[in-house]
């Protein structure tokens, strides 16, 4: 339904380890094969229909690049970047507005939004024997998307 009405979708992907460990950190959330799995069959649905994809290792990394690219797709014209970036850098869950006990109401960052971000950390979270079952399962994404295994 939300792919029928939209008029653009931009769709970023990150490693799925980074992703088990992110909501471990950030939600409690227990990581699991199943999780993997769901991860991935999200992965495939959105990649397949989203009109520009950015990996989320360049938003990171080049954050102003990437606003130029999608105000480009979105044909809003010209833009400051880095304007834009410094402002997203000074948004948080305790920005002012209103919010709730998960979210902000209007950027919706949750209080433990960012809590690390880097590529390979999920190395300090998850259990070898799980990150073994994964890679095993999923080498082929792996490879597809150059995330080292």
């Amino acid at each position: 339904m939300i792919v029928n009405q939209a008029h653009f979708i931009l769709y970023s992907y990150r490693d799925i380890r980074d992703v088990l460990a992110s909501n471990l950190r950030t939600f409690t959330t227990p990581p699991s094969i199943e999780f993997a799995d769901s991860l991935i069959q999200t992965h495939e649905k959105w990649i397949n229909v989203a009109d520009l994809v950015v990996p989320y290792d360049r938003i990171l990394n080049q954050k102003n690049t990437v606003i130029e690219e999608l105000a480009r797709r979105c044909e809003v014209g010209s833009v400051d970047a880095s304007a834009i970036v410094e402002e997203i850098n000074n948004l948080s869950y305790e920005s002012e507005g209103e919010r709730d006990d998960i979210h902000h109401k209007t950027n919706l960052f949750h209080s433990n939004h960012i809590t690390d971000g880097s590529n390979g950390y999920w190395v300090n979270y998850l259990d070898k024997n799980l990150v073994e079952e994964i890679e095993r399962k999923y080498r082929d994404w792996f490879e597809k998307y150059e995330y080292p295994i």
